[in-house]
């Protein structure tokens, strides 16, 4: 994997610092759900503006960790727990946690205010999702109309048969898809004539999400 991380035709030797950083991802992999029971886990929200207008218009909400006083960076914890289930109990916290923050500013707010929230890989093909949304949505009161689901591009293009339908069921629900990373990897202009979203363009850089 530290020759795969460097690029092609690269060779490593295993050392002592590979060893420490491997236990070091072991450890933060274990942390994690203790870490979200006790609250080390916290939502940042990320304002968006409308570029006609240049009103904010809504905010992005990005999973962030302060573990022992210092911050994991989301690049890296979202990674690890990309290798199990967990990301998907993650980015159900994220939702519900956006939502309610959400629904309390447009409360207070003139003009509706829209949140999005990030879906993982994991999640998106969950046969849980539909219904975790749902169930968020009614929990929380937010007009399904308000909230964007935002998948990336590599994850839509796993299985496209599969991704039609779950974005067509999230469509039913009320709520607007954003495809993120568009461009990073080899679909075409093509795949977008078969899904109604809304095309969002963002870094390539790993979910700086979360």
């Amino acid at each position: 994997y530290e020759a795969k991380s460097a690029g092609r035709y690269e060779g490593r030797i295993y050392n002592a610092e590979m060893a420490t950083r491997l236990a070091e991802r072991r450890d933060l992999r274990s942390e994690m759900p203790a870490a979200l029971a006790r609250g080390e886990f916290f939502v940042e929200f990320q304002p968006q503006f409308d570029l006609k207008t240049r009103k904010l218009h809504g905010f992005e909400a990005l999973a962030r960790w302060r573990r022992h006083g210092s911050f994991v960076p989301p690049e890296v914890f979202i990674e690890i727990a990309g290798q199990d289930d967990f990301v998907s109990q993650l980015d159900t916290w994220v939702l519900r946690e956006a939502l309610k923050h959400a629904v309390a500013w447009n409360q207070l707010s003139r003009t509706p205010i829209q949140i999005s929230a990030n879906v993982s890989a994991q999640h998106f093909r969950s046969e849980n999702l539909i219904s975790e949304v749902q169930m968020a949505l009614e929990r929380s009161g937010m007009p399904p109309g308000l909230l964007t689901l935002e998948v990336t591009e590599r994850v839509l293009l796993e299985n496209w048969s599969r991704s039609q339908r779950t974005l067509r069921d999230l469509s039913a629900v009320g709520i607007r898809i954003a495809l993120d990373d568009f461009g990073t990897g080899f679909s075409s202009l093509s795949y977008l004539k078969q899904l109604q979203i809304c095309l969002l363009y963002t870094s390539p850089s790993p979910r700086d999400r979360g």
